[in-house]
């Protein structure tokens, strides 16, 4: 698998993303799983009147602007969802080199959205591109690279932000 390059950084080769995006799926369903089948089965969690149910519409837009807020603030904070962390990557904009602003994050996670919905085309981008990187980082302005440090802990991602 080969690994372009931008500037000094490595990028990250699709594989690798997709791993990345897979492990992030598995932590999710773990911390989601149980509070789904808590609230399936919890008369607390019943609605009373089936007519005053929210539009499945609006629990699933408000559904994606949590998970896209919530990416938005683990690249702008710690350069990385879970599963990019465990596999040492980090997101980082294509001008400077720099950690996300939380505003650049949001539009990134937007650019997901849009450029995966039709079919995942966003994605499969990568067929075509020379550097093997998606759509929707190239409309953001952003890359996915190999930290040089990958085996930093938690602890430590967390003490280099403060």
């Amino acid at each position: 698998m080969v690994n372009h390059t931008m500037g000094q950084a490595k990028l990250v080769a699709p594989a690798y993303r997709l791993a990345a995006a897979t492990l992030d799926v598995m932590v999710l369903a773990v911390i989601v799983g149980p509070l789904v089948a808590v609230m399936s089965v919890s008369p607390a969690f019943s609605w009373p009147d089936r007519d005053l149910l929210p539009d499945w519409r609006l629990l699933v837009g408000l559904s994606s602007l949590g998970a896209g807020s919530a990416m938005a603030l683990l690249w702008s904070t710690l350069h990385g969802t879970p599963g990019q962390l465990l596999l040492g990557h980090q997101v980082l904009t294509t001008d400077s080199g720099q950690r996300l602003s939380f505003a650049r994050g949001l539009f990134r996670a937007l650019a997901v959205a849009v450029t995966l919905l039709p079919f995942g085309v966003g994605f499969f981008w990568v067929l075509w591109d020379a550097k093997r990187q998606p759509l929707y980082d190239l409309i953001a302005g952003t890359m996915v690279v190999v930290e040089e440090e990958s085996h930093r802990s938690v602890h430590e991602l967390l003490e280099s932000q403060g």
